[in-house]
């Protein structure tokens, strides 16, 4: 039903276009990238020799968009999105003989939607501000709190975006509904809001050649539909950074950020509903690059999520909506990756990690490899706090100018924090392929 949806959606805007819109190719652009990828996982939710916990699978993600100029000022985008995994959909869907109509289940498996869909109204009365209007991928900074997630399905966020170009800096104030609770709790007889919601304004200055500093100040409130709001967080903070280039030595990041908030959760108040959040993050690399044809890369990182030492107080950092992968380590074990790890879906919210890598990038070969150490940064009385190390090594190869293969492993040494049964090295192994960006 989505896919009906979804391709219905595009004939209909394909429709209703004007004719000389569509007749002008300069005016209409499609757009599409794909990739595929095998994956093997060795003891990655138990750290168990004796469990036998291993598997593989292979998933896919295919986006088709359709970009039209409309004027010269308003511009539309659509794009739709089919992901899954290899072998979701039985061979005989679309005959069964065991009868049933043609089309459903097990098609219904399929992942198919409108990915993005907004449309852009720019330089608003020959002004500095233009709105985006729909459906939409957003990107800030270094996507500490707000990513695309492009590893895996991707993120979107569905409301409008302010995007203000001033003569020494831009601006963006946003507001986004990310859930919609409302008709369905309102129905049900539960008071107050009950969405997920996510606005905030960010800024761009540029300080020096090269240089840039992004403050943002994020608002998040996420309704419960069996009571009152969850959680009611406001992100105060910046990014400086100049970025790594092919023409520059030196590269930089640093980013700090500030969190605050009302939660009325059990799992997070230590010493009960409803509690303060009050909690901190940290992100920074120094790196160092070298060569002309060919370029070498040396860096130094670190990550600290959480801190506090009020024990009544919830201590861990909410992030919103990061692109997490590879941020604390390639196997993804602290963040939402290819399933629940060993360390629970919230591992992301108190840890600490350094990280120290080399990377070479060729004309068509690239390779790198990194070296990651964990810690607790709070641990809340336990007797320890080493995590564990984890070493990732990952190959790229350009085939064409934008079809491209990527391999990887990543293996995973536990600590002293781990008890029995983790007395194995869990590892993760990857081959894709991926096509367009």
């Amino acid at each position: 039903m989505k896919r009906m949806v979804c391709l219905s959606l595009l004939l209909a805007g394909a429709l209703i276009l004007p004719a000389p819109v569509l007749a002008d190719d300069d005016k209409v652009t499609i757009t599409g990238e794909a990739f595929a990828r095998t994956e093997y996982l060795d003891d990655f939710d138990d750290f168990d020799s004796n469990a036998g916990r291993s598997w593989d699978f292979s998933t896919y993600r295919i986006r088709i968009g359709l970009d039209f100029e409309l004027t010269d000022n308003i511009d539309a985008f659509a794009q739709v999105q089919a992901h899954g995994l290899w072998g979701d959909s039985e061979f005989r869907a679309s005959g069964d003989p065991a009868g049933g109509a043609v089309g459903q289940a097990p098609f219904d498996n399929d992942s198919l939607l409108l990915y993005q869909a907004y449309v852009n109204l720019n330089d608003l009365a020959d002004g500095p501000v233009s709105l985006r209007i729909g459906r939409q991928e957003h990107v800030l900074g270094n996507e500490l709190h707000l990513g695309d997630n492009s590893f895996y399905n991707g993120q979107f966020f569905d409301g409008v975006r302010a995007m203000i170009d001033l003569e020494k800096t831009d601006l963006d104030i946003f507001f986004y509904n990310v859930e919609e609770r409302d008709i369905t709790a309102d129905f049900g007889g539960v008071p107050g809001s009950n969405d997920t919601k996510l606005g905030g304004v960010t800024a761009n200055f540029e300080v020096a050649e090269d240089q840039k500093i992004e403050p943002y100040v994020l608002y998040y409130h996420d309704g419960s539909p069996a009571g009152p709001a969850s959680y009611e967080l406001y992100t105060v903070g910046a990014l400086y950074m100049r970025p790594a280039d092919d023409d520059r030595k030196f590269d930089w990041s640093v980013e700090a950020a500030f969190q605050k908030g009302d939660v009325n959760d059990p799992s997070a108040c230590p010493g009960g509903t409803p509690c303060d959040l009050k909690s901190s993050i940290f992100e920074g690399w120094f790196g160092y690059s070298w060569g002309d044809d060919s370029r070498h890369r040396v860096h130094v990182g670190a990550l600290a999520i959480g801190d506090g030492d009020d024990p009544v107080d919830a201590e861990f950092f909410m992030s919103i909506a990061p692109d997490t992968h590879r941020r604390a380590g390639a196997m993804d074990l602290f963040t939402e990756g290819p399933g629940t790890s060993f360390l629970g879906t919230d591992s992301f919210h108190n840890l600490t990690t350094y990280n120290v890598g080399y990377a070479f990038t060729g004309e068509r070969h690239g390779v790198s490899a990194t070296y990651h150490d964990f810690t607790l940064t709070e641990d809340f009385g336990a007797p320890a706090d080493e995590l564990g190390q984890e070493i990732d090594v990952i190959y790229n190869f350009k085939l064409k100018e934008k079809v491209g293969f990527e391999l990887g492993v990543a293996q995973f040494m536990p600590d002293d924090v781990f008890v029995a049964p983790a007395d194995d090295d869990p590892f993760r192994v990857w081959a894709m392929m991926k096509i367009g960006k």
